[in-house]
């Protein structure tokens, strides 16, 4: 039951994996004194990094040292080689918590439901599925499958020309987003 999360952790270090144009540089270290969950988590960051409501915070490229409380990571198993893959999950066996999220297709939902598999010994899955049982993607008969959920779009993807465009030019359709998550 993902009521039951715990999302109101106080928090001394949060990393961000996300995917970008320099996927082996992506992660990111925010050390984060007595972070806590208070304000919206559409806050962006600031020009230092840091999201706006915790300026204090210290943006660190590479994996870091220590595992962090929050492990984010997003965007990033059709990136990374398999030797920063395994980094990244070793990071996230130790990790207190992590969400991570990933397109929706069925290649990268797969790859997701495959991390899983290799964190049920180490975290206890919140979300989407609850059980700890290996992911039912790979049960005989189930190959064509994937787990996918979608993301509800903002208003203006349906009224302003500008969404229209940008959709057209990436080939995508904006109202409906897929994307895989695992917490």
């Amino acid at each position: 039951d993902v009521s039951k999360l715990a999302l109101d952790f106080a928090c001394a270090s949060i990393t961000d994996a996300r995917g970008g144009a320099a996927p082996s540089s992506a992660f990111e270290a925010a050390p984060a004194p007595d972070a806590r969950r208070s304000g919206s988590a559409a806050s962006l960051a600031n020009s230092s990094g840091a999201p706006a409501s915790h300026a204090e915070l210290r943006v660190e490229r590479g994996l870091p040292a220590a595992a962090p409380d929050l492990l984010l990571v997003s965007h990033v198993l059709g990136e990374l080689a398999s030797a920063e893959r395994a980094e990244l999950v070793r990071l996230a066996r130790t990790s207190a918590a992590v969400l991570w999220v990933e397109p929706g297709a069925r290649e990268t939902s797969r790859a997701l439901a495959s991390v899983r598999d290799e964190l049920l010994d180490a975290f206890d899955v919140g979300a989407p599925c609850t059980h700890a049982e290996r992911c039912p993607l790979f049960a005989a008969g189930a190959d064509a499958e994937w787990c996918h959920a979608f993301a509800r779009p903002p208003r203006e993807v349906f009224t302003s020309s500008t969404w229209a465009k940008l959709g057209a030019r990436l080939s995508i359709d904006l109202r409906s987003v897929p994307y895989s998550f695992l917490a």
